[in-house]
C-alpha cells in the first residue's frame, strides 16, 4: 500500500495529547469532542486509501521538520505523496546540557517573551535575552532564503513524487508554498469554550480537500 508522509508542527500532528500529566489544549479539544478528531493527514488517507506516517511535532522548528525527512527519504517510494507543513522561520532549537533538541518559540504573552520546549535550567551557558535577540534576528530576509532552497532540495530529491508544500505562517505563496486560509479554528467551534487558534477537525476537512483537489488533477508537482 502506498504511503502518505506528512511533516510540520502543531497543524500536523495528530490530536491525542502529547502527555496525560500536563493539561494541553488537545485535552481540552478532545474531551469537548468525546472522541478523537481527525487532521488532515488521517482524512486523506481513508480517502485515498493509503497509509499514513505523520511525522508532526508540535512547537518543531523548520530545521527539525528538514532533518525528520531527512530521515527516511530513503523509503519514500514513487507511488507515495509527501506534505510538507512549515512553521515559522522565526523558530529554532538548541542542543541542551543532556543532549536533547530544545524548540524556541515566539509567544508575546509569556513573561519571558517566548515559549521552549524543555527546561532553562538544562543549559549551561545561555541567557534569556539572549533567546529573544535571536527571534528577532531571524525574521530577517535570510532565513525566508534558506527555506525556499529547502524546498528546492526537496523538490529536487522527489522530482518523480508528488510533493506539496503548506504553511500557516506568512510566507505568501513564496517559493510555491501555498498559503493556508483561515480556517475553522477550535475556538470558532467551540465558542470560546477552548480558546485556541489551531484549526478543528472540520477546518482540517476543508484543508484536506484543497490537497485532494489537486493529487484528483493528476498534478505531478502539487506546488
Amino acid at each position: 500500500m502506498a504511503t502518505i508522509w506528512t511533516f510540520g508542527d502543531s497543524f500536523t500532528e495528530f490530536y491525542y495529547p502529547p502527555t496525560p500529566k500536563f493539561r494541553h489544549w488537545r485535552h481540552e479539544y478532545v474531551e469537548w469532542k468525546g472522541y478523537n478528531p481527525k487532521v488532515y493527514g488521517e482524512i486523506l488517507a481513508e480517502k485515498l486509501n493509503m497509509n499514513l506516517i505523520n511525522k508532526g511535532k508540535g512547537g518543531c522548528s523548520n530545521s527539525y521538520i528538514l532533518e525528520e525527512f531527512c530521515k527516511v527519504c530513503n523509503q519514500i517510494k514513487k507511488d507515495d505523496i509527501v506534505i510538507f507543513g512549515w512553521t515559522s522561520q522565526q523558530r529554532f532549537r538548541l542542543p541542551d546540557k543532556n543532549n536533547n533538541w530544545i524548540h524556541f518559540n515566539v509567544k508575546v504573552d509569556n513573561e519571558d517573551g517566548f515559549f521552549m520546549h524543555g527546561k532553562f535550567e538544562n543549559f549551561e551557558i545561555l541567557s534569556k535575552s539572549t533567546i529573544i535577540e535571536m527571534l528577532i534576528n531571524r525574521t530577517g530576509p535570510l532565513y525566508s532564503i534558506e527555506l525556499c532552497n529547502w524546498v528546492k532540495l526537496i523538490n529536487f530529491t522527489l522530482k518523480d513524487i508528488p510533493v506539496f508544500h503548506w504553511s500557516w505562517s506568512d510566507y505568501y505563496g513564496m517559493c510555491g508554498i501555498y498559503q493556508s486560509k483561515n480556517y475553522t479554528t477550535i475556538k470558532d467551534e467551540t465558542n470560546g469554550e477552548v480558546d485556541d487558534g489551531h484549526w478543528c477537525e472540520s477546518g482540517h476537512y476543508d484543508f484536506a480537500d484543497i490537497i485532494l483537489n489537486r493529487i484528483n488533477n493528476g498534478l505531478k508537482n502539487l506546488i
